[in-house]
C-alpha cells in the first residue's frame, strides 16, 4: 500500500546534503496536507478551557491541525490550554514551533549552544551558518513569532510522559526553559538537544544512508541528550489527566 508519509520521508533521506532545507521543508507541508495525523480538540466552555491532544509532531497533517486550532484560538478567549502530548513521541521542529507560536504573548528568541565534532558535523553546520561556529561550538539562534491573529491563553498546562522523545522533549524543554505553562505528567525520554534536522552520511560501499545529530546540545558546560525534562508536576501519565482538571476545576470552585 502507498504511504505518503514514507514516500515523503524516503525523499527527505535520499536528498544530496547540499539540497536547500528550508525549501525541503516547505515541499513537505504542501504535501502533509494530504493526510491528518491523530489529533482531538474539544471545547469545554464551562472551564473556559481548550483541550488538544496531538500523538503526533509528524510534518503529515500539520498544516491542517495548527489550522484548525488556530481556528478555535480566533473566535473567543479561553482561560486555559490543555495540551496533551503523554503519546507523542517526537516528529518536526516546525510543528511545535507553529503551535507555540498560537500561545505566544511576544516573539521568542533562544540561543543554544550545541558542541560537534569531525568534518562533516563541521560541514552540515557551515551550511545552516558559517557564523555561530567557534571552537567546536555552534550557537544555534531561533525566534519564535508570536501569532498576533488569536487569543491567548491566561493558563497554559502540557501533559507529559516517557513516551515524549526528540521534538516532543525539545517543545517540553522550551515550554520549561522559558516558564510558558505548567508540565505535569513524568519526564520525558530527552533526545530533544539541538531543534534541528539530523544530518546524512551515505556510506560509501554499501550506499546505505544513516542519520544522527550534528550536535550536541550544552547545558552548564555539560551534554543533556540522554536527560528528559522534569514536570512541574510529578504523577503517573495515567494520573495526569485527573491532576490537571482537578487543577483547572479548582478555578471554578468545583
Amino acid at each position: 500500500m502507498y504511504n505518503l508519509e514514507v514516500e515523503d520521508r524516503y525523499q527527505y533521506l535520499t536528498r544530496e546534503l547540499d539540497i536547500d532545507i528550508k525549501e525541503k521543508q516547505e515541499d513537505s507541508i504542501n504535501t502533509s496536507n494530504l493526510i491528518e495525523e491523530a489529533i482531538k480538540i474539544e471545547d469545554w466552555e464551562e472551564l473556559s478551557t481548550l483541550y488538544i491532544k496531538i500523538d503526533s509532531f509528524s510534518l503529515v497533517g500539520m498544516g491542517n491541525n495548527i489550522s484548525l486550532i488556530h481556528s478555535k484560538m480566533e473566535e473567543k478567549q479561553y482561560n486555559n490550554m490543555f495540551i496533551d502530548i503523554r503519546e507523542n513521541g517526537g516528529g518536526a521542529t516546525m510543528y511545535w514551533t507553529s503551535l507555540l507560536s498560537l500561545i505566544l504573548t511576544e516573539n521568542l528568541v533562544s540561543h543554544r549552544t550545541l558542541e560537534f565534532k569531525g568534518v562533516e558535523s563541521l560541514r552540515y553546520l557551515e551550511h545552516i551558518s558559517n557564523n555561530n561556529i567557534e571552537n567546536n561550538k555552534f550557537i544555534l539562534n531561533r525566534t519564535i513569532e508570536a501569532d498576533t491573529t488569536v487569543y491567548k491563553p491566561n493558563q497554559l498546562y502540557i501533559l507529559s510522559s516517557g513516551v515524549n522523545y526528540s521534538a516532543a522533549d525539545d517543545f517540553l524543554r522550551t515550554v520549561k526553559d522559558y516558564e510558558l505553562g505548567t508540565i505535569i505528567g513524568s519526564a520525558s525520554d530527552g533526545g530533544g538537544s539541538s531543534g534541528m534536522q539530523p544530518m546524512q552520511i551515505k556510506l560509501p560501499n554499501s550506499k546505505l544512508l544513516i542519520e544522527f545529530e550534528p550536535a550536541i546540545l550544552l547545558e552548564n558546560g555539560e551534554p543533556i541528550r540522554i536527560s528528559g525534562v522534569e514536570p512541574d508536576v510529578h504523577v503517573t501519565p495515567s494520573d495526569a489527566y485527573n491532576m490537571c482538571m482537578d487543577i483547572i476545576r479548582e478555578q471554578y470552585g468545583y
